[in-house]
């Protein structure tokens, strides 16, 4: 398992989903301590999950520290960026 910073996740978010995929697990560390435990979904939970509610998620779920809607914007732009 791989420790990686919020900082990481923001800058490193298309490689790390990526690394997901192919089923690696990591620690999110925020102020020197672990915070939470980033691992991919099975695919029966993946399956109920609707693209809509998770993306209105991620737009609107803005606290301290947390992606930009410029952000999500690129990166759900980017080519390589999969949709079901």
């Amino acid at each position: 398992m791989k420790f990686i910073s919020t900082k990481e996740l923001r800058t490193s978010l298309p490689n790390i989903r990526k690394r997901l995929a192919k089923g690696e697990e990591f620690y999110l560390i925020y102020q020197s301590k672990p915070v939470a435990k980033i691992s991919p979904l099975k695919n029966e939970v993946a399956d109920d999950l609707s693209f809509a509610e998770v993306e209105q998620a991620a737009i609107e779920d803005f606290g301290d520290d947390f992606l930009t809607k410029e952000e999500v914007d690129y990166y759900l732009s980017l080519p390589d960026y999969e949709t079901r």
